[in-house]
């Protein structure tokens, strides 16, 4: 049981451990299902976290030379996120669906790393990158773009803090003092917005 509770259990892996006999670890299991270990996630993560796109590319690289399967890698990713959302807004390790108990406080502390307009945002790039992939040959190129695109993403809460004080007044727009987070690319903050109102619009 504790070797399938590290990823989303899913059909193919209740008929493999059907058919299997003995001792099974959590590394036997990933090596035959095609997905990564909780540690590669959390390497990829802490790389988007420090907007590194460089090595974010690189660890889909050492992934896939591991035997690692580009789609599954990128519902993980998915599914990594969600359960960061969820210890970012309270909830505890028994609410967790795609992580181990064990790795909460890592989901907890890069989730206040990251900010949750920021893991908001992410799941979005992910999940219509996987939706992507279901129609795609081009599964690895459409993971790597996503991950590029978090990289890219500012801190959403900050510059959600920066809308909120320029709606009210309470920040200078003269030139010569524009605020740093609004030098960000158009495209950033214009998705920021969006997820503002987005949210405003589900709160009612």
């Amino acid at each position: 049981h504790r070797a399938v509770h590290a990823f989303p259990p899913r059909r193919s892996s209740c008929l493999l451990l059907s058919f299997c006999e003995g001792h099974l670890t959590t590394a036997d299991v990933h090596t035959m299902l095609g997905t990564a270990p909780a540690g590669r996630l959390a390497e990829i993560v802490q790389h988007l976290i420090a907007r590194d796109a460089a090595s974010a590319l690189a660890d889909v690289e050492a992934a896939v030379g591991e035997g690692i399967d580009v789609g599954q890698l990128a519902e993980q990713l998915l599914g990594y996120f969600r359960d960061m959302m969820a210890a970012q807004v309270g909830c505890e390790a028994d609410l967790m669906l795609h992580s181990a108990p064990a790795d909460y406080v890592g989901l907890r502390d890069a989730g206040q790393q990251m900010g949750l307009q920021t893991i908001l945002a992410v799941v979005q790039i992910i999940d219509q990158a996987v939706t992507r992939m279901r129609q795609s040959t081009h599964v690895r190129t459409l993971l790597e773009v996503a991950l590029v695109q978090i990289s890219a993403l500012d801190e959403l809460d900050d510059l959600a803090a920066v809308i909120q004080q320029l709606q009210s007044g309470s920040i200078a727009t003269s030139p010569d003092r524009k605020s740093t987070r609004l030098n960000s690319s158009h495209v950033v903050i214009s998705y920021a917005v969006f997820c503002l109102k987005k949210k405003k619009q589900t709160i009612k």
